[in-house]
């Protein structure tokens, strides 16, 4: 692992580690692959030198030979899973992933989706896949962070987006003061009104959010969906969050002055 300056990031955090239970067994399955495999070329080897080797038998030979190479090289290539973890920091984080560490600012944090999936168990219950992707301005790919692979991920995915939004408020906060609007894809805020594909929405007549099966709803005051997109697809969601709270706070101050 290469060596990284972490000094910008303020002080260190819980660090989170992968499933090592998960990532132990799927390598020893493939361990396994490889040894029976192998051990099956050699005796599809062994039986065709008994005599002249006929189409079938040299098939078995490569199919054998070629799965027990698969199953080796995915043995060794899933062990390196081990070495993936997610130091947490007060202002960022780094993700440390096979021979890269990926420094994270929040202040460098362009986007973050959060993905919600059920998954039914054989047992029949639900078990929930929490997934959050990160794009930044400072890497070219997306960075994907789930509690498949990670041992309290929906914490450190809940951290994440804290650190974000308290990053990033205060500076949109100052904008949208300014009569500037904040765009969140299809949305748009103003201090004056929400902006969506099909038009405009008063303060005055919007009733809030709500998170419903994996989808969010922007409702009026009759708790009328007006708009709905799914969450994986909506950026900075905490974020949105936030900055529709502070201008509903807002609003609420002057009608209290007025009166």
């Amino acid at each position: 692992m290469s060596q990284y300056d972490d000094s910008q990031l303020g002080d260190k955090g819980k660090l989170y580690s992968v499933h090592k239970g998960k990532v132990i067994t799927i390598s020893l399955l493939y361990g396994l692959v490889a040894i029976l495999m192998s051990a099956g070329c050699v005796y599809f080897t062994w039986k065709a030198q008994q005599g002249k080797p006929d189409v079938l038998q040299i098939s078995r030979i490569i199919a054998t030979g070629m799965c027990g190479l698969f199953g080796f090289v995915m043995m060794l290539w899933k062990g390196k899973d081990l070495s993936e973890k997610v130091r947490l920091y007060q202002n960022g984080i780094i993700v440390l992933n096979r021979k890269k560490a990926l420094l994270l600012p929040y202040s460098r944090i362009d986007r973050i989706y959060w993905e919600i999936r059920r998954k039914q168990k054989k047992s029949g219950k639900d078990k929930i896949i929490h997934t959050l992707r990160i794009d930044s301005l400072d890497h070219d790919e997306e960075i994907s962070l789930s509690s498949r692979r990670l041992i309290d991920a929906k914490e450190l995915m809940e951290q994440i987006e804290r650190g974000v939004s308290s990053w990033h408020l205060d500076g949109l906060c100052e904008a949208l003061s300014k009569g500037e609007e904040i765009h969140f894809d299809d949305i748009s805020l103003h201090v004056d009104y929400i902006r969506i594909p099909d038009g405009y929405i008063n303060w005055s007549n919007f009733g809030g959010i709500t998170l419903q099966n994996g989808m969010v709803y922007l409702v009026n005051k009759q708790d009328e969906p007006f708009y709905g997109v799914k969450l994986s697809k909506f950026p900075n969601f905490s974020l949105f969050t936030n900055l529709t709270q502070h201008i509903c706070e807002q609003h609420q101050q002057q009608n209290e002055i007025v009166v």
